[in-house]
């Protein structure tokens, strides 16, 4: 549902009560979560980009065939990136405003590589497993000849 990100992780779970039982699915595994990458220094590259992305998932059980034409899924698989990697990100739809200072900083560090430029979970796409593909774009430096 739309806005369900924003939402504290407790509320997130209104109606689904199973769901809290679930290996995996508990509210302390998922409040731990973010709190263990950044302990480790990883971003959540998706997120990062996208932090407002409501209904984007990665996993549809195989076990109903309405679960993807319905789209309930999980977020099951990441791309993970180190901070210094991940330091250029900045969500998508910014103001004016901070597209200047994005274009500044991203000026003065065009030397910081390898770095993600682009995260995203192609569940759009007609699936052949039970997971959507995810990925990154990354910038590395040009291989001189």
């Amino acid at each position: 549902p739309d806005g369900l990100a924003e939402k504290p992780i407790a509320d997130q779970y209104t109606g689904l009560t199973a769901a809290k039982k679930s290996a995996g699915l508990t509210p302390e595994e998922r409040e731990s979560f973010p709190k263990m990458l950044e302990e480790a220094g990883l971003v959540d590259t998706f997120r990062a980009i996208h932090p407002d992305a409501t209904g984007v998932f990665s996993y549809y059980s195989m076990r109903f065939a309405t679960c993807r034409p319905m789209n309930k899924g999980l977020r099951l698989d990441y791309v993970l990136a180190s901070s210094s990697m991940c330091s250029q990100l900045r969500p998508e739809g910014k103001s004016a405003e901070e597209e200047k200072t994005t274009k500044k900083e991203s000026e003065s560090s065009k030397q910081s590589l390898p770095r993600i430029q682009d995260s995203f979970i192609l569940d759009e796409d007609d699936l052949v497993a039970d997971h959507a593909a995810v990925g990154c774009s990354i910038v590395v430096k040009r291989r001189s000849d």
